[in-house]
């Protein structure tokens, strides 16, 4: 991560990402069942007594070769969290007393026939009719098993502190022993594993448990049958994530957006360039570990007002709320002066009119009631201090005079924290539940890249290669701020506030001045009410 002479604390998350990021490739892949259902096939059917599974996914190719063979009967077991008798929630895509859900690696499809439960109404066991995999019969979920199980001890760690530096006085007071996680440690003493697992469970050796995370075994284990026990690795620390939230997140399908969508584990709505890309992004997410069903991809071109509106209209559709908005799509330095279909030049209209339209447009689903506080987000670059008063003329913003593409990138992203600010005072004033904040996530080198010397020059590529991992981040290392932003409860009442590297930042003072954040405000609700009227009167 480099060296500094000055004093500084760095996240924890950063080193959990690293970590992520070697385990995804070195740790294989095995199914786990922490909180075990008993599942029975009634119907007879041919079944195969072992079962093939990969070590690592298809994309990792120097892994793909690896396999190992599990125990399969006629009697399983599930998560208890993938059943549900009656499930409330239409994003729930896994196993219901009217939903069938089919089993990875095997090839068939459960369909609930019986459920048998104990006096406190507590399921037991499912019986259920399994049928070959078909086309005609494919479920929406496959869920991971466990087959002839042992049982095993199995060690759950979160943080050890509920504050990032519990040694910083302002942030604990009491000093660091009074800000101890007593809850940091929780041992399930029954969970089943596969014997193939425990064949290969020396100390120290680790595995992913599929959609569960990385585990290692604990030094206190022993060979003894059912004397395995395994600590969990840390993901992604945000403990505050919960089932039902819902995100749109722009520019999904690549560098910052993508990283971001991995690590929500949420329902998340991925505004795509292009059909192809947002295949590309969902098939290399998928492969990570990502739920298939928590992700729904939506053509999105920043440059057209109309796709915008469609991105928005089609998650009305489907939702009643929206927790969280994240503004990260993005051009940089594009090279000519161009126009877009509703008269804007085109940098302005991709990093700013569009995601103000989209805002503005989903404000509605955010202030919905049973969305308690969601959270507004727009990423930004530094180089917006390098714009002038002057340049940001919001008369000559769409004309050819003097167009430079860095003075229009810088433009666009100046204006993208003056609106942040303006939109955050205009929700406070109405005592709306929706914080609006801006994020510098720092250099990354990602496809954002992609129109600047070092990418457009040969020479200056080759050259600059060997050397830009030092200077610049990865597309992970620039989405843990962004997640801190939309996650953390250390920041749930911040608004209108500029963050950077997991702390509050000076923004450029232009961004500060309320005279322009007046009249840049009033100028974008100008431009997008002429844009619906424009559109309604088309439609009639």
């Amino acid at each position: 991560m480099g060296l500094t002479t000055a004093l500084t604390a760095v996240d924890p998350m950063m080193l959990e990402a690293c970590v992520r990021d070697v385990l995804n490739v070195t740790a294989p892949r095995h199914m786990a069942v922490l909180n075990p259902l008993k599942v029975r096939f009634a119907n007879p059917v041919e079944l195969p007594k072992m079962v093939e599974v990969p070590d690592f996914p298809n994309t990792l190719s120097d892994k793909s070769t690896g396999k190992h063979h599990v125990q399969f009967d006629s009697t399983i077991f599930i998560e208890a969290d993938d059943f549900k008798e009656h499930a409330d929630d239409k994003h729930f895509k896994r196993f219901t007393s009217t939903q069938a859900v089919g089993l990875k690696y095997v090839g068939l499809v459960m369909i609930l026939q019986e459920i048998k439960k104990n006096h406190l109404g507590e399921f037991m066991e499912l019986i259920v009719k399994v049928e070959k995999l078909t086309e005609q019969n494919k479920p929406k979920c496959f869920i991971h098993w466990v087959a002839k199980p042992i049982s095993c001890e199995v060690r759950l760690y979160e943080r050890l502190f509920h504050h990032r530096n519990p040694e910083d006085s302002n942030e604990v007071p009491g000093g660091f022993l009074t800000d101890v996680n007593k809850d940091s440690l929780h041992v399930i003493n029954d969970a089943y594993i596969d014997e193939s697992l425990r064949r290969c469970a020396k100390v120290e050796s680790r595995f992913q448990f599929e959609r569960v995370g990385f585990f290692v075994v604990d030094p206190d284990s022993t060979d003894t049958k059912n004397n395995c026990r395994l600590r969990r690795t840390k993901k992604y620390a945000g403990q505050e994530r919960c089932d039902g939230k819902i995100y749109a997140v722009t520019g999904a399908d690549s560098g910052i957006g993508l990283e971001i969508v991995c690590d929500l584990v949420l329902r998340v709505y991925m505004g795509s360039r292009s059909e192809l890309t947002g295949e590309k992004a969902f098939e290399a997410l998928v492969n990570r570990g990502c739920d298939p069903q928590l992700m729904v991809i939506i053509r999105l071109r920043m440059h057209s007002f109309a796709s915008v509106c469609n991105f928005a209209d089609q998650i009305f559709q489907h939702e009643h709320k929206l927790d969280g908005l994240v503004n990260n799509a993005a051009v940089m330095f594009y090279p000519k002066f161009q126009m877009t279909e509703n008269g804007h030049e085109y940098t302005w209209q991709v990093n700013y009119l569009g995601h103000a339209l989209l805002t503005e447009k989903l404000l509605p689903l955010m202030k919905a009631t049973d969305a308690p506080r969601a959270r507004i987000l727009f990423l930004v670059s530094r180089l917006q201090s390098y714009c002038s008063s002057t340049e940001l003329d919001l008369k000559t913003v769409d004309t050819r005079d003097g167009w430079d593409r860095f003075e229009a990138y810088s433009r666009s992203k100046l204006a993208l924290t003056i609106y942040a600010f303006a939109l955050a005072k205009r929700l406070a004033a109405d005592n709306a539940s929706v914080t609006v904040n801006v994020c510098y996530p720092g250099a990354c080198f990602t496809r954002l890249l992609r129109y600047t010397p070092l990418n457009t020059n040969r020479i200056v590529r080759l050259c600059s290669k060997p050397f830009l991992w030092y200077f610049l981040k990865t597309a992970r290392e620039g989405a843990q701020t962004p997640l801190y932003c939309l996650l953390s409860p250390e920041v749930e009442h911040e608004t209108g506030r500029y963050l950077n590297n997991f702390k509050k930042a000076e923004p450029s003072p232009l961004a500060l001045d309320v005279e322009l954040q007046d009249n840049l405000f009033n100028y974008t609700l100008h431009v997008l009410n002429l844009f619906e009227t424009l559109a309604a009167t088309s439609r009639t």
